[in-house]
């Protein structure tokens, strides 16, 4: 049975502790750490702002059955895979991690939040609760119905957070509407921009949970002077 709208409204948000075998966290970051070595611009690239490094993977067979079993298990059994990407958050970078409260545009219908290597503690909220991985947890949810963020914070060059993301979403959706000849979907979402932006951001609800994420000051310590945070 395929999933709706409001079933990605109502997704029950979990942790996944300890998600992939010791086997496949090896083969997971071997494949991106080739990709960052190559450091091909059109598949690694800096987005700044975010203060991260982003970069595009071949994902090992044995990863990819792992996640696909866990979107079947805890989405719906006919979830297709319609993006993944991996993302290091540093200091390195720039230092100002901007991750405010939002719901996605792309095709992250059905996400999947993998925390690969971190070394340090960083909270997600999702609809205002608040969640907190270790490395090799996953975090379950809906990044086009649920809105999400971190707290704000600014990293030092010591500090990161290693992430890989994969999105799924049902047959039907708009990212499978167009596909490359090797059959990876290729789909652009239909809707204007402004269109979204009034029915996910523009509501009482989005503006609770900014007052949330403004007035969180647990990491007020790392914020450096010249940062563009305001308090």
């Amino acid at each position: 049975m395929t999933s709706t709208e409001k079933d990605m409204e109502n997704l029950n948000v979990r942790i996944l502790k300890n998600f992939l075998s010791d086997e496949d966290v090896k083969l997971l970051k071997a494949a991106i750490g080739k990709e960052r070595e190559e450091n091909d611009p059109r598949r690694v690239r800096l987005e700044s702002l975010q203060s991260r490094q982003v970069s595009d993977f071949e994902v090992p067979e044995s990863v990819t059955k792992a996640f696909l079993d866990g979107a079947h298990k805890y989405g719906s059994p006919t979830l297709k895979e319609a993006h993944h990407t991996f993302f290091e958050y540093s200091g390195r970078y720039n230092g100002e991690t901007h991750c405010a409260p939002h719901t996605d545009r792309s095709a992250s219908y059905f996400s999947m939040n993998y925390q690969l290597d971190a070394n340090i503690s960083w909270e997600l909220f999702v609809n205002g609760k608040e969640y907190l991985l270790e490395n090799n947890d996953l975090l379950v949810f809906s990044g086009t119905h649920q809105i999400h963020w971190r707290p704000r914070r600014d990293l030092t060059k010591d500090e990161h957070c290693a992430m890989v993301i994969f999105h799924f979403a049902e047959p039907d959706h708009w990212r499978f509407s167009k596909l490359a000849d090797n059959g990876a979907p290729l789909g652009e979402n239909p809707t204007p921009y402004e269109v979204l932006t009034h029915k996910w951001q523009d509501n009482d609800i989005m503006a609770e949970y900014w007052d949330q994420y403004l007035n969180d000051r647990r990491y007020e310590h790392t914020l450096r002077p010249e940062s563009k945070w305001i308090i």
